[in-house]
């Protein structure tokens, strides 16, 4: 049996909670560059952070969101980890206070790594979870008795040799967190669906014959890439589905039931591609949550009628791969323009955008949008979902916004240009208007010509200040429909932020 410090003196349990912690990170660093270089395992505290994050109360989260931002979910993550080392200090001390060995306290530990696996959302006991509980055990085990070793000769040395220890220790744990992570993007830098081809639309995508528009630096570009794309979900990991192995199964109440695979569900319909806006319900007023990008896919509509859907049917379920879920009213379900899609800016889906397979509703915001689609059920009445449970919107309609990317003149006298876009999700863009003086005036701005009806638009006015000193300057936008954006100012929750952006110019 490994001698025990004495529990009762101070500076031995310290010591017992730094060689327990520094363990506890090696053990973690062995898991980490485990579940990033082969896939055999998850990594324990993401999976835990995830299972938190689902049994998070409504109010909670929508806090964390309005306090935090989208620093939450980092913070959140970050949190558990430091949590899972704090266990793993604490397990030694614990062990020496009721005379136990280090081997109860690597026992413990290993048992909890496996239990954050198993716990995890859609997650079986499996091999994952077994690799999780006897590697990381092992690990912090050995590290545990190295860190502990008995003294040396003097009360120097052991000082010296124990700080040596964790200082090894350390160096261990810090060199695999960064080659787990650096091998672990190299290898896994594609899509699941990469080398996969995806079948080209029936009529191709052009790009509509307009009028000339200014290149202005600064502006954001009409077309947002997949790399830039904004990406929010509720996954610390984005789940990793097999497109030879994945179906998308459309139940519930309908007359034909049915079942895709990826090819199958790409032959069976028409294919089209169009450009639309997709931003995130959190976005705040000239917030970055937002892109424009070409989505092909298949009609929503066309799959729901081949399933016939009954009478009782006015409310459609879809359901992911990593356990969101979404209601959409069959009604708006039914619009031409929400596409079941594969395909971003003319590549298969990556992973962070939902590969294989996900919704696209230009209408509604992205929480609606469900991504790594699995399942499509239709139900009677509205069932709740992760976000509306929260206090969310349960309809999520896109409010009509604008915003302003640049603003050119830095001296009086100086002509230049302001410039931004402006979006309203399936009813377009007729007119943006901008005020240099807070609102008391507003001049038309050019508008670039839509590049379809979904997608946002690209606008600017010339400005030359008159005189120096502080310039409020501000955007509003008008949509297909005539309605202008709200001008009062609202947060995000629970239905999207409302007002007009405002940037202040000083002017020499």
């Amino acid at each position: 049996m490994t001698e025990q410090p004495d529990p009762n003196t101070g500076p031995s349990r310290r010591a017992s909670a730094l060689a327990g912690g520094a363990a506890g990170l090696l053990a973690l660093a062995v898991l980490w560059a485990l579940s990033q270089l082969t896939g055999l395992t998850s990594f324990p505290p993401f999976d835990l952070a995830e299972r938190l994050v689902r049994l998070t109360p409504g109010d909670v989260a929508t806090a964390s969101i309005e306090s935090l931002g989208h620093l939450g979910m980092p913070l959140f993550v970050g949190s558990v980890a430091a949590g899972v080392v704090g266990l793993a200090a604490a397990l030694p001390v614990l062990a020496a206070r009721f005379g136990r060995s280090s081997t109860t306290a690597m026992v413990t530990f290993g048992v909890a790594l496996g239990l954050m696996v198993v716990i995890k959302p859609s997650e079986e006991l499996g091999v994952d979870t077994a690799i999780a509980a006897l590697v990381g055990g092992a690990a912090y085990g050995v590290a545990l008795r190295f860190a502990q070793r008995r003294p040396a000769d003097t009360a120097s040395g052991d000082a010296m040799s124990r700080r040596a220890a964790l200082g090894v220790i350390g160096s261990a744990a810090v060199t695999l967190f960064v080659a787990g992570s650096i091998f672990g993007r190299l290898l896994n830098t594609g899509s699941p669906t990469a080398g996969t081809p995806i079948a080209t639309p029936d009529v191709p995508l052009r790009t509509p014959e307009r009028s000339s528009f200014p290149k202005i630096p600064g502006m954001e570009p009409e077309i947002t890439s997949v790399a830039d794309h904004y990406v929010v979900d509720i996954d610390v990991v984005d789940p990793i589905v097999d497109v030879d192995s994945w179906t998308l199964k459309v139940s519930g109440l309908v007359e034909q039931p049915r079942e895709y695979d990826f090819e199958e569900l790409q032959a069976a319909f028409p294919v089209i591609e169009q450009y639309s806006v997709l931003t995130c319900i959190s976005n705040e007023v000239g917030g970055p949550l937002i892109g424009n990008s070409a989505w092909r896919g298949i009609r929503l509509a066309d799959l729901l009628r081949e399933v016939a859907p009954t009478a009782e049917a006015d409310s459609v379920v879809f359901t992911c791969a990593d356990g969101y879920s979404v209601t959409v009213p069959l009604q708006r379900a039914m619009e031409p323009s929400n596409l079941v899609a594969f395909g971003q800016n003319g590549e298969p889906l990556s992973t962070a955008h939902g590969a294989p397979v996900r919704v696209r509703i230009p209408a509604l915001y992205g929480m609606l949008n469900a991504k790594w689609l699995t399942g499509i059920e239709l139900v009677s009445g509205e069932p709740s979902w992760y976000w509306s449970e929260r206090g969310w919107s349960q309809t999520g309609v896109i409010k009509t916004q604008s915003r302003i990317d640049v603003v050119e003149p830095r001296a009086a006298g100086q002509a230049g240009r302001i410039a931004g876009i402006a979006w309203a999700g399936e009813r377009g863009v007729q007119r943006v208007q901008a005020s240099v003086d807070d609102g008391k005036t507003w001049e038309d701005a050019k508008l670039r010509e839509l590049l379809s009806p979904l997608s946002w638009t690209q606008w600017y006015i010339d400005w030359t200040p008159e005189r120096a000193g502080a310039y409020t300057i501000s955007c509003r936008a008008v949509d297909g429909a005539g309605e202008v954006q709200v001008a009062l100012n609202t947060p995000p929750h629970p239905d999207g932020a409302t007002g007009y952006q405002m940037v202040t110019q000083t002017i020499s």
